[in-house]
């Protein structure tokens, strides 16, 4: 076959892979929405953090600890005169330590690769934070680092783990096993792995349902994995749909039979439903305000009008690694500080008061949460204005 008749292959991402085989038709919707070539010199905050760690990461696993980047180091994309917080100059820290300690002796260590494999359908492309390789190239390690806070699926759950391992095997045919792992400072189970023993299977299981998924071109679906980092949220039917649902004329046979305590696998199901879509209707309400913002207030059917304020915004420490050292020094513990401070202000004086000190009293002279983070930190905080969206 001449090579300009030969159908071209559709790229599936392993990052992606969540929201293909849990709503096909997402690839569909996507190809409606306008590239956006900016994003990643503009992004946000968590953009930059994750791409300044990912980096600095690799840069001390190669100069530190002999790995190999074949695909050379690259500067992070961040604005010009961004610099990292301590919460990241320590996420970046513990992921070098945890990948230190967890690979074996004898293994390389190999960073930020990209690889890009060809199936009879589709070709499979990802970028690997860490993995590392045995000798007789029969086993490997996938580390993969999430540096932001939003907490991601486990590794036995989790599709771009199963993506990045399939990678490896079509790139390394004799390995026979491997482990995954997610390394996620910031989560509760901060280091999660599975064990893959048999990599033949694993690999013919994934083309199979990437097939499937690329079968159903019109099929969408609601769902967590779906939905959370879906660009389509603005104008997807099915998640309209969903969204429509919540709205019912109740009859009086329904309420009849209504439980006001649900047992417990129908509070399970209640609250997976209202998962699927919280995120989306976040960002939707998100865009809202960007609008809203750009074009003015509006009145919904109902009259409500939606309309964006300028208000007070929440403290801002402005000098955070000041602030760590004068709430290590409180508390006696620098990781517990570090820890509770790349929350909130309310998260350490929670844990103050924990500690036995009052949050407030009438008493002169007795020191208290508020009188400690007025008379310790209050130079260093701040209260910027914000946007807040209202709705009348």
């Amino acid at each position: 076959m001449p090579i300009l008749d030969r159908p071209i292959k559709p790229v599936i991402r392993c990052s992606g892979l969540d929201r293909l085989l849990s709503c096909p038709g997402s690839r569909t919707l996507e190809a409606l929405v306008p590239m956006d070539f900016t994003f990643s010199a503009t992004g946000d905050e968590m953009t930059w953090r994750g791409n300044w760690v990912h980096a600095d990461s690799a840069r001390k696993l190669v100069e530190l600890h002999d790995a190999v980047a074949p695909d050379g180091l690259t500067e992070p994309q961040i604005p010009k005169g961004w610099t990292p917080k301590p919460w990241d100059e320590r996420a970046s820290q513990w992921y070098v330590d945890q990948i230190v300690a967890l690979t074996p002796p004898d293994h390389v260590i190999v960073v930020e690769k990209r690889y890009t494999v060809e199936f009879e359908r589709f070709k499979l492309s990802g970028q690997l934070d860490c993995y590392t390789l045995s000798p007789d190239g029969e086993y490997f390690v996938i580390n993969d680092d999430k540096s932001g806070t939003n907490i991601v699926d486990h590794a036995e759950s989790n599709w771009q783990m199963a993506g990045y391992a399939t990678l490896l095997k079509r790139q390394f045919p004799r390995a026979r096993a491997g482990k995954l792992q997610i390394l996620q400072k910031s989560a509760e189970d901060q280091v999660t792995s599975v064990d893959v023993e048999d990599l033949d299977t694993l690999v013919e299981y994934m083309e199979k349902r990437i097939n499937e998924a690329l079968d159903a071109p019109f099929t969408v679906e609601t769902g967590y994995k779906a939905c959370r980092l879906c660009p389509c949220i603005e104008f997807c039917p099915a998640l309209d749909e969903e969204i429509t649902e919540m709205k019912k004329i109740l009859t009086p046979e329904q309420v009849e039979t209504l439980k006001v305590t649900p047992n417990l696998a129908e509070l399970a199901e209640i609250a997976a439903r209202g998962r699927a879509i919280a995120g989306p209707i976040e960002r939707l309400l998100a865009t809202l305000k960007d609008r809203v913002i750009e074009e003015g207030s509006v009145v919904l059917k109902d009259g409500t009008q939606v309309t964006v304020d300028d208000e007070l915004g929440n403290r801002v420490v402005s000098s955070p690694k000041i602030a760590l050292e004068f709430a290590a020094d409180k508390l006696g513990d620098a990781d517990l500080a570090w820890l509770t401070m790349k929350m909130s202000l309310a998260d350490l004086e929670d844990l103050l008061a924990e500690q036995g000190m009052m949050r407030k009293s009438k008493k002169q002279g007795v020191e208290t949460v508020e009188t400690w983070i007025r008379d310790t930190l209050g130079h260093l905080i701040t209260r910027p204005d914000v946007k807040k969206m209202r709705f009348r």
